[in-house]
């Protein structure tokens, strides 16, 4: 499968960039985004090969140990980036709460279901209402990313911090499209049969 070998690729190359962000990115804390994102990528890539449920079972819970902590890490390079101080202990807050998240996805049966079978391999059967409230944790945490990128890019805007306002501009278009990774989300919950194409809007 053609989109299977490009998911494994495109995982591998966002997680090289990661240990290369971490030798010398270190103190911002992206490289802790894409080490998650490469997880999520590159699990699902095992998940759809695996040979049987329980393999494909086990490989979803890895992808979702990932996905729970992409919001949070992402607030967190914001925060620490452009020194928003003030939002420091939401940052722990938010990893505190994805720890629950991560405590409910491994010790109880209430966040991963099991996982269905499709013509491409298999994928998780999510519990729709634990679920749900982790996608509106994961909105808020990240929207909240996102509007700390549109407060300080309008800011420098107006300062007439021209490349600065260009960098964090990239930064804002990047994580808006990488939402668009949120598209996994419909096999999930069953409401789609077609190869999950999340992979391709990384970020």
């Amino acid at each position: 499968n053609v989109l299977h070998i490009l998911n494994l690729v495109v995982g591998s190359w966002i997680l090289l960039m990661g240990m290369f962000l971490f030798v010398t990115r270190r103190h911002t804390y992206i490289h802790l985004t894409y080490f998650t994102t490469a997880a999520w990528i590159l699990g699902y890539g095992f998940v759809h090969s695996a040979v049987d449920q329980k393999i494909a079972l086990i490989w979803c819970k890895v992808v979702y140990a990932a996905v729970i902590f992409i919001a949070p890490t992402m607030y967190h390079f914001v925060v620490v980036f452009w020194k928003f101080k003030e939002q420091k202990r939401y940052v722990l807050m938010s990893y505190f709460i994805s720890f629950i998240f991560l405590w409910t996805l491994f010790y109880t049966p209430y966040f991963i279901e099991g996982v269905r079978k499709f013509s491409w391999g298999y994928h998780p059967t999510v519990n729709p209402y634990l679920h749900l409230i982790f996608l509106l944790f994961f909105s808020f945490v990240y929207g909240r990313g996102i509007l700390n990128l549109f407060r300080i890019y309008t800011k420098q805007k107006q300062e007439a911090s021209t490349l600065e306002a260009l960098r964090t501009r990239y930064f804002l278009l990047v994580y808006s499209i990488s939402l668009l990774g949120s598209i996994d989300y419909l096999q999930d919950y069953g409401l789609a049969k077609f190869y999950p194409l999340g992979f391709l809007f990384p970020g």
